[in-house]
């Protein structure tokens, strides 16, 4: 969709496409640049992936090759905040828990997207930068009891992530909104936010949040990881239904 307004694209994974068939996934979306583990090496390497200060670095370089007129999308995929919950340079909670490494590996995160910023920041103007920070999934620890992990059930700790808009000098600057939206809504706001508008065949499913009402709305939501579970999200309630 960027592409025919002159973008140039770039995905920058600190894991590995490999991993659970991201590689056919990801080849109809038409990246000009796609790196990962494999192709950008790191200081910290295992079987995961490496550490996210390498990657970081890579897509700033990346970045930094472009002409200064030249619009870009870069994607940013890190791997900090997933099981095992590494964090090379440790953090300030309690390590013998898997919560506490959770909350270091975030921890950790944080510190990788500062170190985003701080590198486009000196390449390019903030108020030039439309900045989107998402997470894919949340993370349960026994709350309620017997929920673990992200995929297995659909509780407010599996499905809640953070969204965040940097986006100066738009209608948006210091909004939040407190309406039930999804990860489908992610890109009609972005290209909202740009001022594109969603004419492309196939057309998104999502809407832009800037143009919806900032209370109230509904959602649905699966897994079939373990027991096959559907759930519908309306206002503060939730119904939540185990098929079999």
């Amino acid at each position: 969709r960027l592409a025919a307004h002159g973008y140039t694209s770039g995905l920058f994974h600190a894991g590995r496409f490999r991993f659970l068939g991201m590689e056919e996934l990801l080849a109809p979306f038409g990246f000009d640049v796609r790196a990962d583990a494999g192709t950008i090496g790191g200081e910290i390497e295992s079987s995961f992936g490496i550490d996210e200060e390498a990657t970081v670095d890579a897509l700033v370089r990346w970045v930094g090759s472009l002409p200064r007129t030249q619009p870009f999308l870069a994607c940013y995929l890190p791997i900090a905040g997933h099981h095992p919950y590494a964090s090379p340079p440790g953090g300030p909670f309690p390590r013998d828990t898997q919560h506490g490494n959770n909350e270091n590996a975030l921890h950790y995160a944080d510190r990788a997207l500062r170190r985003l910023w701080d590198g486009l920041q000196r390449l390019r103007p903030a108020e030039d930068l439309l900045l989107c920070v998402v997470g894919d999934h949340g993370q349960a620890f026994g709350e309620p009891p017997g929920n673990f992990g992200h995929s297995f059930d659909l509780y407010e700790e599996n499905l809640r992530v953070p969204l965040c808009f940097h986006a100066a000098g738009t209608a948006l600057a210091g909004a939040t909104t407190q309406a039930i939206c999804s990860h489908l809504d992610v890109v009609p706001t972005l290209l909202d936010l740009l001022g594109l508008p969603d004419t492309a065949p196939p057309r998104l499913r999502g809407s832009s949040l800037r143009r919806r009402p900032t209370t109230g709305g509904s959602t649905c939501a699966f897994t079939d990881w373990g027991e096959l579970r559907v759930a519908a999200r309306q206002g503060r309630w939730k119904w939540s239904h185990e098929v079999a």
